[in-house]
């Protein structure tokens, strides 16, 4: 397979990013704010503009309400969901914020056809990475594959040393009691992961408790592989 272009590469990505994202607003959200998730989580959360020319799009276009988001909504709309449906996949909010906004910010130098490195590219899709691979979103497979066998995954991703593969595979022998996040790791395997951090807690998701096993603690929230 030809290596992509820095451009190709983020074409083929950002669409991915935005489904998952997309769907982990109307998943989590939904299941804290019922029916109407779109118009208590939303819509309080968006700027006047932003309100109002979604308003008027909905207006004019109807289709499922979650499709009206974009990037330049994603910070602002998990920014105030955060402690209620986002904090246990994603418990540190400021590295999130960044995260998200790196996408946002590189996305508008692509989208305007202004200067766009093999960096940017590769910096934009780790940060895509970061947040949907702890949502355990399946769209984090397909982006990491890209990321790793095209040529912007060659020249920038690490790949794991032989012991953190083997820490790796010993934790990955609880993905059945811990979900998403290990389940599309066991996929990714040994592609881009740089740290693994566990919070620790006594309340999960859900309200209930998982024994992790293998994991540094006895009882964990949430699993974040962070790239």
């Amino acid at each position: 397979m030809m290596a992509e272009t820095s451009a190709e590469l983020f074409s083929a990505c950002y669409p991915l990013y935005v489904s998952g994202m997309r769907e982990s607003f109307k998943e989590r959200l939904s299941d804290e704010l019922g029916s109407d998730w779109f118009e208590l989580g939303v819509l309080p959360a968006l700027t006047d503009s932003q309100r109002d020319n979604l308003l008027k799009l909905r207006s004019r276009e109807p289709q499922p309400v979650e499709t009206y988001l974009d990037a330049a909504h994603f910070g602002r709309v998990l920014y105030r969901n955060h402690s209620t449906a986002f904090a246990d996949a994603l418990p540190n909010l400021p590295r999130v914020m960044h995260d998200l906004n790196v996408t946002r910010t590189l996305r508008h130098l692509w989208a305007h056809a202004l200067p766009f490195t093999a960096t940017d590219a590769n910096a934009a899709v780790r940060s895509m990475l970061n947040v949907l691979i702890p949502l355990g979103r399946r769209e984090a497979i397909e982006i990491s594959a890209r990321l790793n066998h095209g040529e912007l995954g060659q020249s920038g991703a690490q790949q794991m040393s032989a012991t953190e593969e083997t820490e790796m595979t010993n934790i990955r022998s609880s993905d059945d009691e811990m979900g998403a996040p290990l389940s599309l790791w066991r996929e990714l395997q040994s592609y881009l992961v740089l740290d693994f951090t566990v919070v620790a807690s006594d309340q999960i998701r859900g309200g209930e408790q998982m024994q992790t096993g293998s994991c540094p603690v006895k009882w964990c929230k949430s699993i974040t592989l962070v790239l």
